[in-house]
């Protein structure tokens, strides 16, 4: 109940305004192959790597970014079948970096992709005893990109995986 209320309370702040960040420079090859191998010490049935992993920056605040990173982490753990690939990557373009959070699990069906980032949504509720959660992973991840200055993007379909794209200025 607890991690509820401090879950629901970030994104209210966030809404309106009253986070407070430490934005510092970040390096995010450093950054994504540290995220890399703490998951591996703790989820062992999947193939955690990063098949390319860009010397890149982004001015942000790391513990908001590396929550952001996490959550997209565990829905891919989550969504993903034993000994699936998750691919954590890096790269630079036109002044943008872009890490991807790419998995070959279950995917997200097309009409279910608008509102998954909604407070409470569940793309498919008879999975909710099996995958756990309360529907606010993306919610709270939503908020977290917007007060650091970064979109989301979404690639996925279903039976084939999905692609998480998070777009920082650089």
């Amino acid at each position: 109940m607890n991690e509820l209320v401090s879950k629901l309370l970030y994104i209210t702040r966030a809404d309106i305004g009253e986070v407070h960040l430490k934005k510092t420079k970040i390096n995010v090859q450093e950054l994504i192959n540290e995220i890399i191998e703490e998951t591996k010490l703790m989820e062992t049935g999947k193939i955690i790597c990063s098949s390319s992993n860009e010397i890149c920056y982004i001015e942000a605040d790391i513990s908001n970014v590396k929550e952001l990173i996490r959550i997209f982490i565990d829905n891919a753990i989550k969504y993903t079948e034993k000994n699936g690939k998750i691919d954590i990557y890096s790269r630079k373009n036109n002044g943008n970096v872009y890490i991807n959070i790419k998995d070959n699990g279950i995917g997200i069906s097309k009409e279910e992709q608008e509102n998954i980032f909604d407070r409470f949504y569940r793309v498919d509720k008879s999975r909710n005893k099996e995958t756990g959660g309360v529907g606010l992973g993306l919610a709270i991840a939503k908020s977290i990109s917007n007060v650091n200055g970064a979109e989301i993007k979404l690639e996925s379909e279903l039976g084939r995986g999905s692609s998480f794209i998070l777009v920082f200025k650089e």
